[in-house]
């Protein structure tokens, strides 16, 4: 308790004396003598009764008349000094709030806004080629990946075929799959599914890349997962418009669509099977190449990326996130993504976007996990179990999952499936 107290005056008795004595004393100075100790000193005891003849003259005090006032009471005392100041008793007193209006006060840490759905992480059998920047896609248990670069940094034609059942490459219930047409990396691609009565099923298309001489290609090729057979030119495919690669490809039902691509591109593409044609829709605000396309809600978000296909080192990189409505073609921008990455993977589950790994500005491949809520916006899911940066991504019923890639020793072959409960 804080209390207010006013210092108590001091109230002096004058003594009955003598009238006083106008006689001018002798003003010429004394040498007073200093005694060498308290302890030594001989103490002479004052007489009350009268001056000491010895002792020096000194004015005496006129009588005080007998009708002074008493002295003030002690709480008239404390408000003469105090004024108006309340004196409150048992209350703690406190300052009056601050104008803190133009302070600089750093918001409140309450928190991811949400908790992401916590999953489990099973590590399947490994590719057989380590690879990275490779075409992937998933359709009747059987997971496909094609070309990619190895670890020496040579252009793949090679493909792999995975049994979910079996969780093995090299037993898939498939015969060898045949090798690309045009070996490339960095192409855009996605396992298209024309699910109409009569329709080819699940066929894995791949668009543009960068060829074995590093050049971008503008060839498109159809893969057909059941008959090995690859389709492509001269057999009437129509490649991109011109020469491309690096972009998000994704396929969105019987399309494929690509966001991006060649140092920043941004243009955006949607290849049409059915009737064999390129179509071109609204530009993305943020060119990038390497980001990660995720399908949500009807809509794409494209999160992350660079402005060129290979980023000097402690190169600025890209955290923009942007949402694309397909029915008005119209971009909104999202919370950025927490941390700026290049070569990330992305995925649905659960109507929320999930994004992995990436490589950040130092070189380094990152092991994150950050999942956008629409509305809440981005909190962060446990680590993978190892970095990774331009690897694969494939969603099938069995959960997420990741293929390949560049880890903290070099490419990888290993393959990594996130799952989670089924809903109750």
């Amino acid at each position: 308790m804080v209390s207010c107290a006013a210092e108590t005056p001091v109230v002096r008795e004058q003594a009955d004396t003598a009238p006083l004595d106008t006689t001018v004393p002798d003003t010429t100075p004394t040498e007073l003598p200093v005694a060498d100790s308290t302890e030594d000193a001989e103490t002479t005891p004052i007489d009350t009764d009268g001056a000491d003849s010895d002792a020096p003259d000194v004015a005496e005090v006129v009588d005080v008349p007998k009708d002074v006032p008493d002295p003030p009471d002690l709480e008239d005392a404390i408000d003469s000094v105090a004024g108006d100041v309340e004196v409150v008793e048992d209350e703690e007193l406190t300052a009056p709030d601050a104008d803190t209006s133009d302070a600089d006060v750093p918001p409140e840490d309450t928190g991811p806004p949400f908790e992401p759905p916590i999953g489990t992480w099973w590590q399947a059998d490994s590719m057989v080629t380590p690879r990275e920047r490779a075409a992937a896609g998933a359709y009747g248990g059987v997971i496909v990946v094609a070309g990619g670069r190895d670890y020496a940094g040579a252009t793949l034609g090679s493909v792999e075929s995975y049994a979910i059942v079996a969780d093995s490459w090299a037993e898939a219930p498939l015969p060898v799959p045949k090798p690309m047409p045009t070996a490339r990396a960095a192409a855009g691609a996605g396992m298209v599914v024309d699910s109409a009565p009569g329709g080819l099923g699940g066929r894995l298309f791949i668009a543009g890349g960068l060829g074995a001489d590093g050049a971008t290609t503008q060839v498109l090729e159809r893969y057909n997962p059941g008959s090995q057979n690859w389709q492509g030119p001269p057999t009437g495919f129509k490649g991109l418009s011109k020469p491309g690669c690096c972009g998000a490809g994704l396929a969105i039902g019987d399309q494929l669509w690509i966001f991006g691509g060649h140092d920043g591109d941004t243009s955006v593409l949607s290849y049409q099977p059915t009737a064999g044609i390129w179509i071109s829709h609204s530009p993305l605000p943020t060119g990038r190449s390497h980001p990660a396309a995720v399908e949500v809600a009807g809509d794409v978000v494209v999160v992350g990326g660079a402005s060129v296909d290979f980023p000097d080192l402690n190169a600025p990189l890209l955290d923009a996130a942007e949402r694309f409505d397909r029915d008005t073609e119209a971009w909104t921008a999202l919370p950025p993504l927490p941390e700026a990455v290049t070569g990330p993977a992305g995925a649905e589950h659960a109507g929320q976007v999930w994004i992995f790994g990436g490589q950040r500005s130092d070189g380094t491949a990152s092991d994150s996990v950050w999942v956008l809520d629409l509305e809440l916006g981005w909190a962060a899911a446990p680590s993978m179990p190892g970095p990774r940066a331009f690897h694969s991504v494939v969603t099938t019923g069995e959960g997420i999952w990741l293929l390949g890639g560049i880890g903290a020793e070099g490419v990888l072959g290993t393959v990594d499936r996130l799952s989670f409960p089924p809903p109750p």
